[in-house]
């Protein structure tokens, strides 16, 4: 039960992205005439400002607890996507949607500081995959969602299901959540002490390094994204199947999540990791060949991407559990910083790559092999520099 709320509540902020995605025409042709990629910023300006936002809400978690915190977060949500629901313009729209990503920046930050409560290490990490096992239905469910109540009715009707959904998990919160953080572990509200826990994360080097790893993948991921509902489409005129093949993406990241809470207590996270990471980078190579030919197949497209999705599951938990392992003390704080800057750079790297989009797959293509290959020679650093101090730590 603890798994699903903390999938759940994580969820939340991929609902908000992924249930736009089928509406992306729509919601353009309704609040105004705008350049063909301008739609992007739609979705972009949610997971940026709930990047911004999310160095406050870890520092108030380590001070008055997850619980208080994640009921102002999610009442936040539920309210804002309520306004999103009468906007009247693009500009009003992304106004608000930057509102709403940054009030409710805790939804992305509190669950990582939840499960650093309750485990360390290759345990935690084995749980950070099954909460994005469980986390990760919900993207292949909205854009399906959000596809059936473009039939049913209006694109609003998709932010009147955000704000109930957020309503329903907080009534969960206040009715069935105990708090998780430790009496003796709370933090003080002062700059002092804030800036020396902000300052412990990037002094750990191995926090730093994974930090930047997810930052890298989940930005490629997020170019994807992006450009999927243009490329797949439009591009390829598949736009009644399109929340249907992002679906099957998407539930490959899910099985390899699922595989990989199996596998990491007996192979290791920093294993499991890097192969997962050299096999990403693989799959990629592939993309890249296959995109780069003159009628390229959206099938072999899809089965590239799905593979390296599928590797993905290998490395996105791992790489978080490694990162937040030192700071059992300072969770929430530790979780503030590193949702920071893996939200607003994936984010930011994700808009950049799909502003590159021009009609074909090349460029999220490249930019999915370039980030692993530079994630791949990062953590090989970082290893080599482990195996030097311990001359036992090896592949």
């Amino acid at each position: 039960m603890f798994v699903t709320y903390v999938s759940m509540v994580m969820a939340l902020q991929s609902f908000a992205i992924d249930a736009m995605l089928p509406a992306l025409g729509l919601m353009a042709r309704d609040l105004g005439g705008i350049a063909e990629n301008d739609r992007q910023w739609i979705i972009a300006a949610f997971p940026i400002s709930a990047g911004l936002g999310a160095l406050i809400p870890g520092s108030l978690a380590d001070r008055f607890g997850r619980r208080p915190i994640l009921l102002v977060a999610l009442t936040s949500y539920s309210l804002t996507a309520l306004a999103c629901a009468f906007a009247q313009s693009f500009t009003a729209m992304i106004a608000l949607r930057v509102v709403s990503g940054f009030s409710a920046a805790g939804l992305s930050v509190l669950p990582m500081a939840l499960i650093r409560d309750r485990a360390n290490g290759d345990t935690m990490a084995r749980l950070q995959s099954l909460m994005m096992t469980v986390f990760m239905i919900v993207p292949v469910l909205a854009p399906i969602v959000g596809q059936g109540l473009l039939w049913l009715g209006s694109w609003r009707l998709i932010f009147v299901a955000m704000a109930l959904l957020g309503f329903a998990i907080a009534l969960w919160t206040l009715l069935r959540v105990e708090e998780t953080l430790d009496t003796a572990h709370r933090q003080p509200i002062r700059p002092s002490a804030i800036w020396a826990n902000v300052r412990s994360v990037f002094r750990t080097r191995a926090s730093s390094v994974y930090i930047v790893v997810q930052t890298l993948l989940l930005g490629a991921m997020f170019g994807f994204i992006n450009s999927s509902q243009q490329l797949i489409a439009e591009a390829f005129s598949k736009p009644r199947q399109y929340p249907i093949i992002l679906a099957v993406l998407i539930s490959a990241l899910c099985a390899g999540n699922y595989a990989n809470s199996r596998l990491v207590e007996r192979a290791g996270a920093r294993v499991v990791c890097f192969r997962g990471l050299l096999t990403y980078a693989s799959c990629s190579f592939l993309l890249i060949i296959v995109a780069s030919q003159a009628h390229p197949s959206l099938e072999l497209i899809g089965l590239a991407v799905g593979a390296a999705f599928f590797s993905q599951g290998f490395i996105t938990g791992n790489a978080n559990a490694l990162a937040m392992g030192p700071f059992a003390r300072s969770a929430g704080s530790a979780s503030s910083v590193l949702s920071f800057v893996r939200v607003v750079g994936s984010s930011a790297l994700g808009a950049l790559i799909g502003q590159a989009y021009n009609g074909t797959a090349r460029p999220f293509a490249y930019a999915m092999l370039g980030t692993s290959l530079f994630a791949i020679t990062l953590i090989h650093w970082l290893n080599s520099d482990i195996d030097r101090s311990t001359q036992r730590c090896r592949f």
